[in-house]
């Protein structure tokens, strides 16, 4: 944990130490499974923060935001890879994040679970997205804004000098996202403008 008095920096050391270690999370099955956490402060103000790598994990965060309060829950949904986000709309909470079906694709799309809490039980939904173009990865993050919502993803699609895409070369997304009268949400397709061209109502 890293922090600032601005969004830009400097950012220094929060704690001396990490926030989550693998020590805390003994059910893993790999070395890698405490990465890409994202964090999600809720209407009564309690912070929660979700991470992981093919096991998903939320734990409350204390008030200071360096310090766990309380203990780590598995809330692995079906085929999780990595990249959770959480958000909230009217009553229901959200849980995107890569997914890879190892029986149909060999690279991420991206599903998402509804709950009536933070703390679940967490109801999937399928899948939002496609893969992106170019990348076998692709992560999700939603947010509001001026009362529309929208979809960041990353895929691979900038040409940089005569190579394009690839791993390292991951670039940023937009895509208008929308809600069915049941609050679920309405499968995304990608597109190379993004929300540069109005979108369908």
């Amino acid at each position: 944990m890293a922090v600032a008095d601005r969004p830009t920096g400097p950012f220094v050391d929060a704690k001396g130490s990490a926030l989550i270690t693998n020590q805390m999370t003994p059910k893993g099955t790999h070395s890698w499974e405490d990465i890409d956490p994202t964090v999600f402060t809720d209407d009564d103000g309690t912070t929660w923060i979700a991470w992981g790598n093919r096991q998903c994990y939320i734990a409350r965060l204390k008030p200071d935001m360096i310090e766990i309060d309380g203990p780590i829950t598995e809330i692995t949904p079906p085929h999780f890879e990595e990249g959770p986000w959480l958000h909230k709309r009217g009553n229901i909470y959200y849980l995107t994040y890569a997914s890879l079906d190892r029986s149909r694709h060999s690279d991420e799309r991206v599903s998402y679970s509804t709950a009536p809490s933070v703390r679940g039980p967490w109801t999937y939904r399928g899948e939002l997205t496609g893969s992106g173009k170019g990348s076998f990865t692709i992560h999700p993050g939603i947010v509001q804004f001026k009362g529309n919502w929208y979809l960041f993803l990353h895929n691979a699609a900038l040409t940089i000098g005569n190579q394009i895409g690839g791993i390292g070369r991951r670039s940023v997304t937009v895509e208008r996202l929308r809600y069915g009268s049941d609050g679920l949400m309405k499968p995304v397709v990608q597109t190379d403008a993004g929300v540069s061209t109005p979108g369908p109502r």
